[in-house]
């Protein structure tokens, strides 16, 4: 403010509730309180963070919700890639189940695999392929073994974005498990809309601020409780015409919303106004 420079905050999540240490996290807060009082401009993507950013102590008259962008060129339909299907293990009639992303304590990942018998009662061929890592990895990955199912779940880890395409190309359906809590209730994840654009259906639980801008399947989504993902996940695996639906709903939804070559123009000319 002393020099005169205009602020943009990008409002993506609640930032100071991913850090672990309270005391620190406290610490935290008070910065991005102070941040978001202060910025020129606040660019929630959802309107549940809009109201935090209120709560936070930010003008009404400084915020404008801003969507999320998805890059095209590097998210986008491919044919199912054999070479990868082959490393992996998992064969072209396979129903992959997949997840991508940082492998958090609240993903949702671990009860799936406990109870991933329930899956392969009615769908045999079901593969859960995990690509990603951090907190969780190792202990995912023991819990694969002492379940015995090596052969039905892969797990990857971090791979580049740029070949994440590759990979949700093998996919019947995308899932986004995670646990309900302060975290994750008031977002909207970006890999959400990144299985939309590869043009994959998805099955969530209903975080507040997801449902609040996907409230219903034509948005190509499906939700379920915890208790009921798994159930929820084994029909729709059985339902392929369903599956085929969800994801044009979800592919058609981001083209026209979240394109990020378009709304960088956009966001550009607020920066030159």
């Amino acid at each position: 403010s002393e020099l005169n420079i205009p602020v943009f905050y990008r409002l993506l999540d609640i930032t100071h509730s991913l850090v672990k240490i309270p005391i620190i996290r406290q610490l935290a807060k008070k910065y991005e309180e102070k941040v978001i009082k202060k910025s020129t401009k606040i660019l929630p993507i959802i309107p549940d963070l809009k109201r935090y950013a209120l709560e936070m102590g930010a003008i009404e008259t400084n915020i404008e919700l801003f969507p999320l962008g998805i890059n095209l060129e590097l998210f986008k339909k491919l044919p199912k890639n054999k070479k990868i299907s082959d490393e992996l293990g998992i064969s072209q009639t396979d129903k992959v189940i997949l997840f991508i992303g940082t492998l958090f304590e609240f993903s949702g990942l671990e009860k799936i695999i406990k109870n991933f018998d329930v899956i392969l009662e009615q769908n045999s061929n079901a593969k859960l392929l995990i690509v990603g890592g951090g907190y969780l990895f190792n202990h995912l990955k023991s819990l694969v073994k002492k379940n015995h199912l090596e052969s039905y779940v892969k797990m990857t880890g971090f791979l580049p974005q740029q070949i994440l395409s590759e990979y949700l190309s093998l996919a019947s359906i995308c899932i986004q498990p995670f646990e309900i809590n302060y975290i994750t209730n008031r977002i909207l994840p970006s890999k959400i809309l990144e299985y939309f654009a590869c043009g994959k259906p998805v099955l969530s639980t209903p975080l507040e601020g997801t449902v609040e801008i996907l409230p219903d399947q034509s948005f190509g989504i499906i939700y379920a409780s915890k208790d009921e993902f798994v159930k929820k996940l084994s029909n729709l695996l059985l339902d392929e015409k369903k599956l085929n639906e969800l994801g044009q709903h979800g592919y058609d939804y981001v083209i026209k919303h979240h394109d990020w070559n378009t709304l960088t123009t956009i966001l550009i000319k607020k920066f030159q106004s």
